[in-house]
Order: structure tokens, then sequence, then C-alpha cells
């Protein structure tokens, strides 16, 4: 069995990890058919195998074939993550199969603007360009599109900051198919553009996946039973999170991801709870008699019939009462659902690959079933050519990030895995707040002052997270503002991939079909 704790990403440029290797993929593709066609166990008064097939209905898949599934936030995703798509296709090829990735649109934005890198007189810049509008902490679900004039100011900012980068780039793809999708689909949003605008550059190099928003996953089933099932699932989740917990020595409750709670009513449920114009909240549900009764956070939410919960052709309708809340999975619980549910093989990023381990083993517990395999794809490319600009990339490698930009930026240097979430969304969660008091109570200072601190917390806790962390911030804030600000745009493995030229691309699609 493969550690996947102990991977690591590429740190070459142009170097790709595949794990286990891709000949091998075929046979757990067939291996996973095999036992979850194979299992006797049920959801709700569904059998498993019927549960996958109507699931794999609602996404157009023909069950005959295999469906290769991997998935990520509707993001500017760096090449690393592109891997994936790649991977996911080219299985696809040699199976015969369907290549679908899940476009996590539930998640919360980490940044909000496209950064730029840039090489000016022997040093390297990174110019931000803003590119997602609408309130902080909102969902992606949620954002509003933008506007012809916006797409058009935030193309010409792109297109000064690359200079003569800009024609061999993607991006004149990328903002061609964006721009065609607001013009053709009026109520196409922003990840829309998003999911648009990467489709148009990834047709360009043969890849042309299926897309579903998770917003529009058919996981009723699943959810109900969590819902109806709250205790008992708790209860094999926090073991789940022990075990792995002991077992890769890692201290304190709330890594990699905090226990669910519970007290002697109401318990906490690996669920988000949305709503359009607020955050999202965690989910905790108590039984009422013959109904559940569902709170975001502190926030009452309504009551649902168990009876009607308890059945696959009338769950739907009972989660429907909710009226404008939506239930929607944290990290495990979608890629749980993902992997038993919808996938005959799971493609996942070294995050993803880490903290899935403890999915195995609630699906052992909860489930009875043997968990089915997965693959963890990552890749590095770095954003420099010339001689000049690679000394000064290798270089600045060592260096990390500037001490402020890991002061208040550490969102750009952790993994957006399981295990950095929950701060993620705390970190967002503070930041709305202290935009809502600045519109509201701008004079209210020691209201904005705590508002402040919990940033400042969540920053260092997120932070904590980066691997280039080597003492504390407090230390770090005696260095020059301007210390090492080159250092991440020649460093960093992170830069949209539609910023490339198609040759590297060419050659990144090679290094992983190659495997």
């Amino acid at each position: 069995m493969i550690d996947f704790a102990r991977v690591t990403t590429p740190r070459g440029d142009g170097e790709v990890l595949l794990l286990p290797p891709l000949q091998e993929w075929p046979r757990l593709v067939e291996q996973n058919q095999a036992t979850l066609a194979g299992s006797s166990r049920r959801v709700l008064d569904l059998e498993l195998s019927e549960v996958r097939r109507r699931a794999r209905a609602c996404v157009r898949h023909d069950s005959s074939r295999p469906l290769i599934v991997t998935g990520h936030q509707p993001e500017f995703i760096h090449a690393g993550v592109w891997a994936k798509h790649i991977a996911a296709s080219e299985l696809a090829l040699r199976t015969s199969g369907a290549g679908l990735n899940l476009i996590v649109d539930h998640d919360v934005p980490r940044d909000s603007e496209l950064r730029i890198p840039r090489f000016d007189e022997g040093a390297w810049r990174v110019e931000p360009v803003r590119a997602v509008h609408g309130e902080p902490g909102s969902a992606y679900e949620f954002l509003p599109p933008l506007g012809p004039d916006e797409l058009t100011r935030m193309e010409q900012a792109v297109a000064s900051a690359m200079g003569g980068r800009w024609g061999s780039s993607q991006m004149p793809a990328f903002f061609e198919a964006a721009r065609r999708c607001g013009a053709t689909a009026a109520a196409a949003d922003f990840v829309d553009q998003m999911t648009a605008g990467r489709k148009g550059v990834e047709r360009r190099f043969g890849i042309d996946m299926a897309e579903v928003r998770t917003s529009a996953l058919p996981w009723h089933p699943f959810v109900a039973d969590v819902l109806l099932s709250a205790s008992r699932f708790a209860i094999e989740y926090n073991r789940a999170l022990g075990e792995y917990r002991a077992r890769h020595h890692v201290r304190g409750r709330g890594r990699p991801m905090p226990d669910l709670a519970s007290d002697a009513e109401w318990q906490e449920v690996p669920l988000w709870l949305l709503r359009r114009g607020r955050p999202r909240r965690r989910c905790f549900v108590k039984v009422e008699g013959d109904a559940l009764r569902l709170r975001a956070e502190d926030e009452n939410v309504g009551r649902l019939s168990a009876s009607l919960l308890a059945r696959s052709a009338t769950c739907a309708m009972a989660l429907a009462e909710l009226g404008d809340w939506s239930l929607r999975p944290k990290a495990l619980a979608l890629t749980l659902w993902a992997r038993l549910f919808l996938a005959d093989f799971f493609i996942h990023g070294t995050g993803g690959a880490k903290y899935d381990r403890i999915t195995d083993d609630l699906v052992r517990a909860y489930y009875g079933l043997t968990p089915p395999a997965y693959a963890c794809v990552s890749a590095t490319l770095r954003y420099c050519e010339a001689e000049g600009e690679k000394g000064s990339a290798e270089s600045a490698r060592d260096a990390g990030p500037s001490p402020r930009e890991l002061r208040f930026n550490p969102q750009r240097f952790v993994n957006a895995g399981a295990e950095v979430a929950p701060l993620l969304a705390h970190r967002a969660e503070a930041i709305r707040q202290s935009a809502d008091l600045r519109r509201s109570a701008p004079r209210d200072r020691s209201a904005r002052r705590r508002a402040f601190e919990r940033i400042r917390r969540a920053n260092a806790e997120l932070a904590a997270q980066s691997s280039h962390v080597g003492g504390t911030l407090d230390q770090t804030t005696s260095q020059p503002e301007d210390s090492g600000r080159e250092a991440p745009a020649a460093a960093e493995r992170e830069f949209f991939f539609a910023l490339f030229d198609g040759s590297r691309l060419r050659r990144l699609m090679d290094s992983v079909a190659l495997g």
C-alpha cells in the first residue's frame, strides 16, 4: 500500500508525480468496479449499485463505461492541478471510459486576484489583477458574473502585465471563451465563466471532460442517510480522525480537521449549510420525534420529516423543505460520496490523497466496504525560461516568500486541502466581518480592532501550516518590508496554468501520459 501521508509535491520544473504508476490504473479501475458492484450495502432503501446507477444517470454518464473523476475549486488552477485533468483524460482514453471534473463551487475563494509574474530589469515582480467580486466569505456558487466591461478591463490588465508573453500564452483563449460564455448564457455566473475559460484552453490540447458543479450533484440519499444516522456517522468519523492522528503523530484535535462536535441534544454532521448573502455554516442536527431539527451553528434552520428522509423516493422533497438554505458536503464527505457513489476511479492531488486515508477508515467502519483505490497526481511548472530568469528562480526558491506576504497572505503558501479548510473558512469569515464593520460601524474602534485580531490570529494559524515558516511571525516583521519580494514570483509553482506557453504545457502532457 502506498503511504500517501509521505507524498510531497514535485520540486523540479517540469517534474510530475503519479502514484501508483499510470500503467496500474486500468487494473485498479476493474478492481473498483468489482468491489462496488458486489456490495449488498444499502443506503436508505436502495442497494449501493442502484444509488450509483442513479447518480451516474444524473450526470449523464453511461454506466457501461468506466467513469474517471477528479475535482477542484473553480479558481485559477496551477499546473499541478491541471495535471489531474490530463491524467483523467488519459485514463479515460485507455479504458474506453469518460472523464468528469467536479467543480467545487460551494467552497469559499481563498483569494480575489489573478497573480501575474513578470521578470523586469533583472528582478521578479507580481502584479495582482482583481478577478473575484462579491461579498467576502461568499461561496463561489453565489458570486456574480463579470460583466463585459469588467472582463475587458481584466483582459487588458493581464495583457499589460504579461507584456511579450501574452501572445504565446493561453490567456487570449481563456478570455475569448469566458466572454463567449457570458454572451450566450443569460444565467451564466462567475463559476460558469471560469469553467468556460479553462475549457476553452483545454480543448486546444485535446482535453474535453464533462463538468458538473457540486451544488448540482444528486447526493440526496447520502445526505439523508448521514442526517438520519448522525450520531453513528459522527462516532465513526471522529474515530477515523483519531486513528489518523495516532498513526501519523498529529497533535491537536483540530488537525487535520476538527472532530464533529456534539452535546446532549445536538450532533454536528460533516455538511455545510449555505444561504445566499451569508457565509457558510457548520450543520448540527437534533432528533425531535419524527422530525430532525437543523441548526446552522447558532441559527435555527428548520425541521425535516424523518419518514420522508428515510425513503429514496421522497428524500429530495424532504430536503427541499429547507427553503433557501442548501446542504453541501465538507471535504471528506465530498470525496467519500464521489468515490463510493459516482466514480470508478478518483484522482486526487497530494493534499486530498493524504487525508483520504481518513475516508478509507470511515468507509470500512460505517459502510463495511473495502475502500476503492484512488490515485495521486501532481506536477510543477515554474514561470521562467531564459537563463537569467532561471538563475533568479533557483536562488529565490530557497529564499521562500517574503515575510510581509507570509504575514498578510499566508493562504497563498499552504496546500488547499482538508487540513487547512477550516482555517481558510475562519479567515474568510473574519475578513467578511471586518468589511461589514467598515461599512456599518466605522467609528466603533474596539469592534474593528477585535475583527482585526481575528484576522491576525487566522493568518498566524495559516502561516504555521506553511513549510516556509522559519521562525515566529513576530520575528519576521523586523525584516525590511521589501525583503525577498522577488522570491515568490520566481519560486512559486502555483501560477495559473494558462499563463504558460503552449509548448511547455504540451511537454507536461507528454510527461503525464508517459507516467
